[in-house]
């Protein structure tokens, strides 16, 4: 009898967990804008792009996010090319699209 209340607990107080954090898509992309975040991978800069965004950094698994790049003149001079980065920045959501914005470049070398 004790486990089968216990259940019936732990089962009911689930279903509220899982109803009490379930968020509309908006306010879920709300909540992660601008969150704080630190990353690594390779970025690479293309000039001739023909999409809104020069330079794209790519994660360990290949995932590419657009970036904005906001550390400054120097370290958009240092990337000219594909390079290994790792750094510090924010998350942006600007529609269904994410991208990383770059803060600060803690190191940056040849692949």
């Amino acid at each position: 009898m004790k486990k089968t209340l216990l259940s019936a607990a732990i089962l009911a107080s689930t279903a509220s967990l899982s109803s009490a954090q379930s968020r509309s898509l908006p306010e879920y992309l709300a909540d992660l804008n601008l969150t704080s975040v630190s990353f690594s991978g390779h970025i690479k800069y293309d000039k001739s792009s023909l999409s809104d965004v020069d330079y794209v950094c790519y994660d360990s698994e290949g995932n590419p996010f657009p970036v904005s790049l906001d550390a400054g003149r120097q370290a958009r001079m240092d990337i000219e090319e594909q390079c290994e980065i790792s750094g510090s920045g924010t998350v942006e959501i600007r529609g269904s699209r994410i991208y990383l914005s770059i803060d600060e470049v803690e190191r940056l070398s040849s692949p």
